[in-house]
């Protein structure tokens, strides 16, 4: 019937409730709807499976109302061929989960410091492709030809700059990124001119 029978120190310690307010007390006191609907699931497989569980996780209340992760272990306890209830073996890993989220972040933050890095070098190429473009075409001023090349060459430089960018767009809204099959040659003519 979901009712506590039994429980240890520990168990006082986590919930923040006495032994005596435990016992007799109904799992779902220690759930919200969603968790003790969880609960349930799990209690009723065990009940109609005969098995143990191993390493679920979830989400108590304790009496100040503190949200805590646990994982447990549960059994159903059989005896003389009845099923008599459930054993359940709880740990809060509540700070575990906390640090491998803050190291999480931490591997995500590398990773965008890392990405920007990589877009600050690109984006000084293509600068650095832009003004030594227009500088040259400055030296050439009365050679039309030479001086239309270079500002053509420092316009496929913006273009590269304005494609950079819909990437960067593309990624920070969670975009899909896609590969192609392109010829490379131009690839690495323009990266070798820049």
């Amino acid at each position: 019937k979901g009712t506590y029978t039994s429980c240890n120190r520990a168990m006082e310690e986590i919930t923040g409730y006495s032994r005596d307010e435990i016992i007799g007390t109904n799992y779902k006191a220690f759930f919200d709807k969603e968790g003790a609907k969880k609960v349930y699931e799990t209690l009723n497989k065990l009940y109609e499976a005969e098995i143990s569980l191993k390493e679920s996780t979830y989400e108590i209340l304790t009496k100040d109302k503190r949200k805590l992760t646990i994982k447990g272990n549960m059994s159903l306890i059989i005896k003389n061929g009845e099923k008599r209830g459930f054993l359940g073996v709880l740990r809060d890993v509540t700070e575990q989960q906390k640090l491998e989220f803050q190291m999480i972040r931490a591997e995500k933050l590398e990773a965008l410091g890392i990405l920007a890095g990589g877009i600050a070098h690109d984006f000084n190429n293509i600068l650095t492709a832009i003004m030594g473009y227009l500088n040259l075409a400055k030296l050439f001023q009365e050679d039309m030809e030479t001086i239309q090349n270079y500002i053509s060459k420092a316009e496929t430089a913006v273009l590269g700059a304005a494609g950079l960018t819909r990437q960067l767009l593309t990624f920070s809204r969670g975009g899909e990124p896609f590969r192609e099959a392109v010829y490379i040659l131009p690839v690495i003519e323009e990266a070798a001119n820049m």
